[in-house]
């Protein structure tokens, strides 16, 4: 044998190490990979493609969750009212507040003191200071005149003891409860006594309009995205005419 091999965890000597060493160096170094401008561009794609994917599912995750959220405002102020009742010792579950921010006023037996978001629905982007409520000014035009509007709020409050234009010298509660019993109606409020009541889970008293923009149709009849707290506190969803929904009562439809 030319030379004898160390014994394990022997310490080289220093010939030993130096000739190593000198291995090393001769040896060929490692080689580094460059992307090529191909690549560069198939992976730009890829990631383009990828984020085309995200962008709508992330979008409508936000929708869902605005959705949600306003529901859930709308469900809480229905409840609000029901605790409303209770503390005034209403009588009568026709009994409503006069306006719909007097539920966060304890003056007035509101429960909600300190609560003002809960007026306020996601997508109103005026966050409760545009006094159409979300629909179009044209609108006032055929129906919605003079609707009772509450600054701080974006849901349209149909109970209100503001003046109703529309409806003679009436509140809209006065007229909403006469329409609630009477249906529509051949004959003007007040002195109609005919027609059939409308539901108490398909009246509306509070509504949102910030759902669907409205300037982007020409006929909002059959659009239902309307959210609203009905006469008995429930939720539901119906067209911004409410009583097309229900044509045999209101005499809209067949």
């Amino acid at each position: 044998m030319n030379a004898e091999l160390p014994l394990l965890g022997a310490r080289p000597s220093p010939a030993e190490s130096s000739a190593m060493i000198g291995r090393l160096r001769t040896g060929k170094p490692m080689q580094r990979y460059a992307f090529t401008l191909i690549e560069l561009l198939v992976v730009i794609t890829i990631l383009v493609a990828l984020a085309g994917m995200l962008i709508p599912i992330v979008a409508g995750a936000q929708q869902t969750a605005d959705d949600t959220h306003c529901k859930n405002n709308l469900t809480q102020l229905g409840k609000a009212i029901i605790d409303w009742r209770i503390h005034v010792k209403a009588k009568s579950s026709d009994k409503f507040p006069g306006r719909l921010m007097w539920l966060s006023d304890s003056t007035r037996g509101g429960q909600l003191e300190g609560q003002t978001d809960i007026y306020k629905c996601p997508y109103d982007d005026t966050e409760g200071t545009d006094p159409d409520m979300g629909r179009p000014a044209s609108w006032n035009s055929s129906w919605g005149a003079g609707s009772p509007f509450e600054s701080g709020s974006s849901y349209l409050y149909e109970v209100s003891n503001l003046e109703c234009p529309w409806a003679g010298p009436a509140k809209w509660n006065e007229w909403k409860r006469w329409q609630r019993k009477f249906g529509n109606g051949s004959a003007s409020f007040p002195n109609s006594t005919g027609g059939r009541p409308f539901p108490a889970s398909r009246m509306p008293i509070i509504r949102c309009f910030h759902h669907f923009d409205w300037e982007t149709v020409s006929s909002k009849d059959n659009i239902q995205e309307v959210y609203n707290v009905a006469w008995d506190t429930s939720f539901f969803k119906g067209r911004p005419e409410w009583e097309m929904d229900l044509p045999s009562i209101s005499g809209s439809g067949p």
